[in-house]
């Protein structure tokens, strides 16, 4: 991995295992066994790799998921929204603290507040999606996307967080019901 690249990597460790206070220079320099210098050369400042950490955590914990699932050769619906439950599942065992620790510095940093912003509406809109595929209303749709989203999150603020088995028997459930759902609206 290229310097720059553990540098993010190891910033989402630190802030997974000790928040967003814990994003100093000098800690992670001591942590990755790398100079100041190193650090300096790929960022201009604190702020601009925390913005740096931010963008790589958008890209790494949203949308490669998205990505991937969209070039999947599953439908969209019910199997490209399973496929996507399954593959977050697999990568990420749940990381129940990254989450936790990006949206605690949400809740009192404006910038990644806009991030956090932006990555949940796309996590609703692609849900929403899915669930418009599996032939819910427009409405419909948005509110059981609003639901897995609000499950999901809660899920990992729960103490203990939900173990990505209990997460998925969540989401099966609440799957099944929006087609369950969507069968009796197109019955009507």
């Amino acid at each position: 991995m290229r310097s720059r690249g553990r540098w993010l990597h190891e910033g989402l460790e630190t802030l997974a295992e000790n928040g967003a206070a814990a994003l100093t220079i000098e800690a992670l320099s001591v942590r990755l066994g790398l100079s100041k210098g190193s650090f300096y050369h790929h960022f201009k400042g604190m702020a601009d790799y925390r913005r740096a950490l931010l963008e790589y955590f958008e890209e790494r914990e949203n949308e490669e998921f998205i990505v991937r699932a969209d070039a999947a050769a599953l439908p969209p619906g019910e199997a490209r929204l399973r496929g996507v439950v399954d593959d977050v599942m697999r990568a990420e065992g749940g990381r129940p603290r990254l989450e936790h620790a990006v949206r605690t510095w949400a809740a009192d940093d404006a910038e990644a507040r806009e991030y956090l912003d932006r990555i949940d509406r796309d996590r609703v809109d692609f849900a929403q999606t899915q669930f418009e595929a599996m032939g819910l209303e427009a409405a419909a749709a948005a509110d059981f996307a609003q639901i897995a989203h609000l499950m999901s999150i809660g899920a990992r603020a729960t103490v203990p967080p939900q173990t990505p088995a209990q997460l998925r028997a969540l989401w099966d459930r609440l799957i099944r019901a929006a087609a369950a759902c969507a069968a009796t609206d197109a019955g009507s």
